[in-house]
């Protein structure tokens, strides 16, 4: 429990003006005090409730004050009673004592204090007089109600029975508070957890707590007893309790990382299964492991179960269950709590005996390389699904309980060799498997490799083996004779081969590997052996069949198909005379060609000879030629190499045209061709030269084509190309012309190609063009940069587009001219950049110009000239300040500002704003200016602030005032002074003391240094101005002489730095009643405005309810103080201020 010991005394003034004899005034003061004492449980403060009703704890004391409030005179005695109702509670007679203190009041209800026989003494001239007030009949001077409570406490709550706790995040806990007495309705309950306060506000709280890393975190309540002013607390104490909160434990038992199922199946002899884990969230640090597993107890964060493979008669046994026990113990927590956070975890293991195995490959003992062995594979045990078989780490595929793999390679023709088996079987659920190998001997043989080959039946070969061209054997019928065909083997056991022969599918009578064939006419036939090799011990033999395809060809033989040797032929070209050849091997025919002397000139497997180039007329030309054929294997079927075999054939050849005839195409000497739209006509044409004279005595012909884009469209020899019209911009035609010549040979009637070319033109059309005049600006500012510009549509471009490299000079051409038709831009561009510069005077006009024209080849196409008109502005003149204006003003004095008025850029464009708000055109002002209220925030006190008005001005495009070409600001600093309020103006009593009393409305201060000043005059005013020379800080003015003044009159001054602030003058009678104001303490100052005088105090009390300052201040119907409280250590204070009725009490920090 925290205990605040304080007590504080709180004074309350009733003040009231009492009927006197000679008009003097005397205040009486009441000031209540704590009757108990100092106090462990609470705090025993009177209150004034809102309806002036006073409350304090048990009883109370009280200490009445009385004082003249004019200082001319004392008091000397009085009597004074005080009542309850019209009990009589207290009385006092011939008192001198100016303070009495009455304790002790310990009854609800209504008090009246009433004063009789109050003596006052004062001083006449040298003589001390007396008077008497109240002689005959006691006067009430003040009254108050009274409210005693019993003293506020708890008596009951649990809260602090226990200062430390450690908690689960899940552990609830309900607190309450019983509180009794003090102000039923005042109390408040604010609970806490580390500072954050809480929705609950009733004296009960129930819930759990948030995890905070495992922090200790405080939880607190609030419990305070308001006073019924509903400011001041009579009870304040906290309870508390320090929680350390853990999230709720929970676990999962794991294995290999992941969660683990409720059972597993293990092998008792696998040595590589897991241990269990447990995986946990939540708690500290501190955990306890207790697992039970076959009877028995075992710790540890892990845990394997094990069961010998011998326990297990066959297969698998029973699961057996495990558990784990698993509690969690956070330092400081109950063993209740503890017990609540325990986690039990189960789970069971089912065992399996190690499987026995055996594999058998007894029926595939030998085997050739790559093909398959089997082995059968019988188990004792073990998982049925869950095998997995591998030699050589490739997993066998198993059917029937047999697994099968290929036999490899080996290197000799046959070898024993050892396989390794691998295999193992794992368990449902892959959480257990064994493992074991095993050997298995396979003897392997080679691949036997078979070679075919035949025996030809040319005598020049016989006896010799040869490969045959793909499964072709190809022998000549002219020779006779056999053939042979047979195959050579290499590899298997050579005892164990066995063959078997067919023809065109039937079965031959052979059975060797070899076989003979007698040749007896022109056949093809299908011959196929089938050869086998199976070694003792292999269940599967190797067989393999070859097939040979048998050619018996026809003897060879030739002759010419033309039935004559003369032939015609171009010059440089291959001649291929017709031979007809007869049987022998087709593609064994050689020729042999000799010129007219016998010498060879040519030998090839090609029956063609070419012509010699250097033809110049028609030539006769002799050739010979030896024809040959030759079998597969090179070896001579036919030997036409003699003389006798030589055959004369006659050529005549023609010389080519383009080497003899000066023949050329004409108009396609350029790539390309551009040119306007119907405005060029282009020939083109081919000179045939004399070719035709060259080559009198044969039959020519020339036949031509031309095309557009492969289109054609004239069989002229000359054609005059013209692209028609067209509304594109441009157009591109691929021109080509094709010149053939035909020449017949009139003694053989053969008709040669002489010649056949083409040649292409590429043919781009063009529009003369036109261009376009793009919008642009038609008025101009200073400093701004526009484009003159144009958009040009088709025309010749300078040959830039399109295929073909254009030679033809043209394009576009620009020159632009200022308004004195002067060049002022070399480059040529279709755009101009005008940047206006013009700085001083009135806009102008002016007109730049576009020469424009499109070329082709020299002719113009198109010429034009496009003119821009344009107005150009000059450097806007920027406004200023006119003339001089007051900066320091008055608050709510009007006051001109003035601006001179802009020129230059848009002359009849100028706006202006005061204070960014309505826009105004400038017409034909001089001087632009605007009345102000020097306007800022109402208040009692000395302030003043900087405010700034501004001239905002533009200049709007002519074309478009939305647009704004140019904007700046003139600034007017001014500083605004709060006024002091006017005087109320009244003079003292009946006016014979000539005294007059200025006071401020709203209780502004007097005297301090800024605060108000007065002065004081009277008389007439002068020039419509008051005449006042009087200053003075005081509030009151005695005016000079024996009568009253003539229309007196003030005004109050507030003295800022360089600054004097008057307020508006105020003549007696026309001044305003104050407004009446509450009470109020802020800013350091109090204030209130009263309906009547009345004095004020001032009380300052240490946090302990000590007083450490107090101040009085005569009677008044207007306060604004500044509470002094200077000498103060720094801290926490309580001020209270009384005045009339009405108190207020506020903390103060002084630093």
């Amino acid at each position: 429990m925290k205990i605040r010991n304080k007590i504080l005394g709180v004074i309350i003034m009733l003040v009231t003006s009492l009927c006197c004899i000679s008009a003097q005034e005397v205040s009486v003061g009441i000031k209540f005090l704590s009757a108990t004492g100092e106090s462990e449980e609470y705090f025993d403060i009177p209150v004034q409730s809102t309806d002036g009703t006073w409350h304090a704890i048990e009883k109370i004391n009280s200490e009445i004050t009385l004082s003249a409030s004019d200082n001319k005179y004392s008091l000397v005695k009085y009597s004074l009673v005080l009542k309850r109702g019209t009990t009589t509670e207290q009385s006092l007679t011939e008192q001198t004592s100016p303070k009495i203190e009455l304790k002790g009041l310990n009854k609800s209800g209504t008090y009246t204090v009433e004063l009789s026989n109050v003596v006052l003494s004062y001083k006449d001239k040298d003589t001390t007089k007396e008077v008497t007030l109240y002689d005959e009949e006691s006067f009430q001077v003040a009254n108050f109600k009274l409210e005693l409570y019993d003293a506020p406490e708890i008596s009951e709550e649990n809260i602090s029975e226990l200062s430390k706790e450690v908690v689960w995040n899940t552990t609830k806990r309900d607190f309450s508070v019983t509180a009794n007495d003090g102000n039923e309705s005042g109390w408040k309950y604010v609970w806490y957890i580390d500072g954050s306060k809480q929705s609950v506000t009733n004296n009960e709280w129930s819930g759990t707590f948030s995890v905070n890393n495992s922090k200790p975190q405080v939880f607190k309540v609030e419990v305070i007893n308001m006073a019924p002013d509903g400011k001041t607390e009579w009870y304040h104490n906290e309870y508390e309790r320090e929680f350390t909160v853990y999230q709720i434990p929970t676990a999962e038992l794991m294995y290999n990382g992941s969660l683990c199922p409720q059972t597993m199946d293990w092998y008792c002899e696998d040595k590589n299964v897991g241990s269990i884990s447990v995986r946990t969230n939540g708690g500290s640090s501190n955990w306890d492991y207790k697992w039970k597993y076959n009877g028995r107890d075992y710790s540890g964060e892990t845990f394997k179960p094990t069961l010998a493979n011998s326990a297990i008669s066959n297969g698998y046994s029973s699961p057996y269950e495990y558990t784990l026990v698993l509690a969690n113990k956070p330092e400081g927590m109950s063993d209740v709590l503890v017990k609540e956070g325990e986690n039990e975890l189960k789970g069971s293991i089912r065992f399996w005996k190690t499987p026995k195995v055996e594999f058998d490959n007894t029926e595939y003992k030998a085997v050739f390389e790559g093909k398959d062995v089997k082995m059968t594979f019988n188990s004792e045990g073990g998982y049925s699904n869950g095998w997995s078989i591998a030699i050589d780490d490739i997993n066998l595929a198993v059917n029937n309980n047999t697994y099968t793999f290929k036999a490899t390679d080996v290197n000799q023709t046959s070898e024993d060799k050892q396989f390794t088996i691998k295999y193992s079987n794992t368990l449902q659920g892959s959480y257990s498997s064994i493992s074991g190998t095993t050997d298995i001997t396979v003897k392997i043989w080679n691949t036997p490799r078979i070679e075919m080959y035949y025996m030809s039946n040319n005598s020049e070969i016989s006896g010799e083996r040869k490969q045959p061209k793909g499964n072709n054997v190809y022998i000549n019928s002219g020779f006779g004779g056999t053939v042979k065909l047979g195959v050579m083997l290499r590899d298997g056991k050579n005892d164990s081969w066995t063959y078997s022969w067919k023809k065109d599918q039937q079965n031959y009578n052979e059975s060797e590997s070899e076989c003979e064939i007698n040749v007896t006419g022109i056949a093809k036939s299908e011959y196929s052996i089938t050869v086998t090799n199976k070694p003792e011990g292999v269940k599967e033999a190797f067989t393999a069949t070859q097939t040979f395809i048998l050619n018996v060809l026809e003897s060879p033989s030739y002759h010419l198909n033309s039935g004559s040797n003369v032939y015609a032929e171009m010059a440089g070209r291959a001649l291929k005379p017709s031979f007809g050849i007869n049987g022998g091997y087709s593609d064994g025919w050689q020729y042999v060609w000799y010129d007219e002397e016998g010498n060879e000139i040519s030998r090839d497997m090609s029956a063609s000879i070419r012509v010699p180039d250097d033809i110049e007329t028609i030539t006769a030309i002799n050739y010979d030629v030896n024809v040959s054929n030759f079998g597969p294997e090179g070896d001579v079927w036919f030997d036409g190499s003699s003389d006798d075999n030589k055959m004369r054939i006659r050529v005549n050849a023609y010389p080519l045209p383009e080497r003899v005839g000066n023949v050329k195409f004409i108009g396609f000497e350029k790539e390309r061709l551009d040119a306007y739209y119907g405005s060029t006509q282009y020939s083109v044409s081919f000179d045939e030269g004399i070719y035709k004279d060259i080559v009198s005595t044969a039959i020519v012909e020339w036949n031509y084509s031309v095309s557009y884009n492969d289109i054609t469209v004239s069989n002229s020899q000359e054609y005059n190309i013209e692209i028609p019209q067209s509304d594109a911009e441009h157009t591109y035609t691929n021109v080509k012309m094709n010149a053939e010549c035909k020449v017949t040979d009139e003694e053989t009637g053969t008709e040669l190609t002489a010649y056949d070319e083409t040649q292409s033109l590429h043919f781009h059309s063009w529009s003369k063009g036109t261009i376009n005049q793009v919008s642009y600006p038609k008025h101009i500012q200073f400093g701004e940069t526009v484009e003159l510009n144009s958009n040009t549509v088709g025309g010749y471009d300078g040959g830039i587009t399109g295929e073909g490299e254009s030679t033809t000079a043209g394009g576009w051409k620009f020159t632009w001219l200022d308004e004195d038709k002067k060049v002022i831009q070399s480059e040529n561009n279709n755009y101009y950049l005008y940047a206006n510069k013009y700085e001083y005077g009135n806009p102008k006009s002016t007109s730049y110009y576009l020469c424009c024209e499109n070329t082709l080849g020299g002719e113009v196409g198109y010429s034009d000239t496009l003119v821009y008109t344009f107005n150009y502005y000059s450097k806007p003149i920027d406004a200023t300040v006119y003339g001089s204006y007051d900066k320091q003003l008055r608050q709510n004095d009007e006051y001109t500002l003035k601006a001179s008025v802009p020129g230059g850029a848009n002359v009849n464009g100028w706006q202006y704003s005061w204070n960014n708000r309505d826009w105004y055109d400038i017409t034909d002002e001089v001087v632009i200016e605007e009345v102000f209220s020097a306007t800022i925030s109402s208040g009692s006190v000395p302030y003043n602030e900087n405010q700034t008005k501004t001239f905002y001005y533009r200049n709007v495009a002519p074309d478009d005032p939305s647009k704004v070409w140019s904007s700046n600001v003139v600034t007017y600093n001014v500083t605004v002074y709060r006024r002091p309020a006017e005087p109320n103006f009244t003079k003292k009593g009946s006016g014979s003391s000539h005294i007059y009393i200025a006071t401020i409305v709203g209780g502004q201060r007097v005297g301090e240094a800024g605060y108000n000043h007065y002065e004081f005059e009277y008389g007439q005013q002068k020039n419509g101005v008051f005449v006042a020379n009087t200053l003075t800080d005081n509030m009151y003015y005695r005016y000079p002489g024996t009568a009253n003044p003539t229309k007196p009159y003030v005004r109050s001054l507030w003295r800022y730095d360089n600054f004097d602030c008057y307020s508006d003058y105020v003549v007696y009678g026309s001044g305003t009643r104050a407004e009446i104001k509450d009470l109020t303490i802020e800013d350091g100052y109090f204030y209130v405005t009263l309906e009547e005088e009345s004095p004020a105090l001032l009380t300052v009390y240490s946090l302990e309810g000590k007083i450490v300052k107090q101040i009085s201040y005569p009677a008044n119907t207007q306060f604004s103080e500044k509470i002094d409280l200077g000498n103060l250590n720094s801290g926490i204070y309580m001020v209270k201020c009384n005045v009339s009725d009405q108190q207020v009490v506020k903390k103060i920090m002084v630093q």
